[in-house]
């Protein structure tokens, strides 16, 4: 999945609602999202999700949270207390697989105010 992509997919995020729908104004430098990119299991999946990672903090919307803070591991369900304590608005999860020259993935992008599931991407 590209970069573009999934920026694509996470601008319309942010905790300020108007008549039900969320905007983030990617004019302004001041407003910014905070994400927790947490590492994709399996083969690659650290290359990717650091990759990931320092994509989405170079377009100055995304602001990564060190891994090392992290308190939910990668395979664990998605539980927004754990992320909400570090101050995340969204989450990044998912795996890489490796079928003979072919690598997918599969990332799901979670919404930490509301507690649900955002966006899969396989």
């Amino acid at each position: 999945m590209g970069i573009l992509a999934l920026m694509c997919l996470l601008i319309p995020l942010s905790p300020q609602k108007a008549m039900g729908k969320v905007y983030i104004d990617i004019t302004s430098p001041r407003q910014q999202v905070i994400i927790a990119i947490s590492r994709l299991a399996g083969p690659y999946g650290d290359d990717i999700s650091d990759i990931l990672g320092n994509d989405l903090e170079y377009t100055g919307v995304f602001v990564p949270i060190e891994r090392a803070a992290f308190i939910e591991k990668p395979r664990q369900d998605f539980n927004p207390e754990n992320w909400s304590v570090l101050g995340a608005e969204v989450v990044v999860k998912g795996h890489v697989r490796k079928t003979g020259e072919n690598i997918s993935a599969v990332v799901t992008v979670y919404d930490v105010f509301d507690g649900r599931k955002i966006l899969k991407k396989l």
